[in-house]
């Protein structure tokens, strides 16, 4: 087993580890390895609403009159979080197998060892950089993302400042894209750029004052009426947390607006790309525009919300362009991942991608979609899987742990119902754990499906979630020391808000 030699090692990684990761047999590199342009929307969902969408705004501006070629209606993200959905999508990998936690906000203390990238699991970049890539990855907004630039040759996290203070985020993003585009390094190039729908905060900050207005006592009656969940937990005293009608309006033409923005600042670096060049443009995670179903925490799905494992906060939309082989069609309804991007990456490079990765190379996808394709999220206490028609969502409101913590596989365990283990298991208090939906019918989750834990579509979900924890997407126990396995176990340690 061999790989290609490097002309210097990636940065961050030993290259006889990289080497020990490959495949198989390296092929000899492509005469002409094609040019790769990355861009990841954080908040980009895929359109399933009747009402105005953030996604066709942004891509019709953003490309143009050179639409791409290829659209994936069935993309989803590894999980609500920019940070574990870039983790995930850069190295191919489900975020519990890494392990990769968040890091903690204003705890005051170091980062636990899971907040990186681990040095077994090379990144795309890595990979690519052993066949002559140059990569870079620019970052708007969220400068933390670019510790995630392992094997970037260029990491551009930081906003110039003149920019940044004209709350331009985007704008100084595309410009430090095309520089590097621009440089005349005849090395092939892999550029990944990442950022939000929100760059500025505006609409965070409408989302605040909304909050800050009480909805009126008719919309109050109304939301309580249609969310008996939402009654049970609002505390003596506390502010109502969802908007009336007439705030998520404006709340979701906000989000329509930024998108518009964000594909027309986009459109120069997207116009640099040739007709050879490969252009992938997708969401990085989604985001609810006002619906409040689908969910055991109700009080959590404001305008712009993205912190629950949902069929709207999950899929998103996925574009390419580039020079597409004859025969696919423009668009794709069979489910792929964004860990299907380095597999893609690789595929195109004509590199061997690292062994045991769970995505496929996404243009294999549009020649044999696979209907029957599970797909598979996390985050915090929350595991959730699509697949067919279904989507079930296990949470048992365990607080403050990252779902890359071992317990989390002992809970769902024990919450397994007798139709999914064959023998014993749960039957009472099932929806305490488990939400089940039709997102084929019913993509905005509003009514949930029955939870029989003998037989139907319940037990057969159930099944499948828990095969795939411990299976693809387990937490890697065997790799890890003892202590960092207790310290996955530490509740509230790792807190994941």
């Amino acid at each position: 087993m061999s790989c290609p030699p490097s002309p210097r090692p990636p940065r961050g990684l030993a290259l006889p580890l990289l080497l020990g990761a490959c495949a198989g047999p390296a092929p000899a590199p492509a005469p002409a390895a094609p040019d790769l342009m990355v861009v990841l929307v954080g908040g980009l969902r895929a359109p399933i609403s009747d009402g105005p969408e953030p996604a066709p705004a942004l891509l019709q501006a953003a490309f143009g009159d050179r639409p791409p070629g290829l659209r994936f209606e069935a993309a989803y993200a590894q999980s609500v979080s920019a940070w574990l959905s870039l983790g995930s999508a850069l190295t191919g990998r489900h975020v519990s197998s890494l392990p990769l936690c968040s890091p903690p906000v204003g705890l005051g203390a170091p980062r636990p060892f899971c907040a990186a990238l681990p040095a077994w699991a090379p990144t795309g970049a890595e990979v690519l950089g052993l066949y002559g890539y140059r990569a870079g990855l620019v970052v708007v907004d969220q400068p933390e993302l670019g510790d995630l630039g392992r094997g970037f040759g260029a990491v551009i996290a930081e906003p110039d400042a003149d920019l940044d203070a004209s709350g331009e985020g985007w704008g100084a993003a595309v410009a430090a894209a095309r520089a590097f585009w621009a440089d005349p390094d005849p090395r092939p190039r892999l550029l990944v750029v990442v950022g939000r729908l929100d760059d500025r905060g505006q609409v965070e900050a409408e989302r605040r004052l909304r909050l800050d207005t009480p909805a009126t006592p008719d919309e109050v009656a109304r939301l309580e009426a249609e969310l008996p969940l939402l009654h049970d937990r609002l505390r003596t005293g506390e502010a109502f947390p969802l908007e009336g009608e007439a705030a998520e309006a404006a709340g979701r033409a906000a989000l329509v607006t930024a998108a518009g923005d964000v594909g027309r600042a986009l459109a120069p670096l997207l116009a640099d790309a040739a007709p050879d060049d490969w252009v992938m443009l997708g969401g990085l995670y989604g985001l609810s525009l006002g619906e409040h179903d689908g969910s055991h925490t109700p009080e959590q799905l404001s305008v712009g919300a993205a912190q629950v494992l949902l069929e709207r906060t999950l899929r998103v939309p996925l574009a390419l362009r580039g020079p597409l082989p004859e025969g696919l069609p423009e668009a794709v309804d069979a489910p792929v991942e964004l860990l299907d991007l380095v597999p893609t990456w690789a595929a195109l490079a004509g590199a061997v991608p690292p062994a045991g990765l769970p995505g496929r190379d996404l243009l294999a996808t549009a020649r044999a979609p696979d209907a029957d394709r599970a797909t598979y999220a996390e985050f915090g206490d929350m595991l959730s899987l699509h697949l067919g028609r279904w989507r079930v969502v296990f949470r048992p409101q365990q607080h403050g742990i990252t779902s890359a913590n071992p317990e989390l596989t002992t809970a769902l365990r024990a919450a397994l119902p007798p139709g999914a283990t064959g023998g014993a298991g749960r039957t009472e208090d099932l929806d305490d754990f488990w939400r089940l939906h039709d997102v084929r019918a019913d993509p905005l989750q509003a009514h949930d499906a029955p939870l029989d834990p003998a037989q139907g579509p319940f037990p057969r979900m159930a099944r499948a979630l828990y095969e795939v924890r411990v299976g693809p997407a387990a937490p890697p126990t065997a790799r890890l020391s003892p202590a960092e396995v207790d310290a996955l176990r530490q509740k509230g340690a790792l807190h994941y808000w």
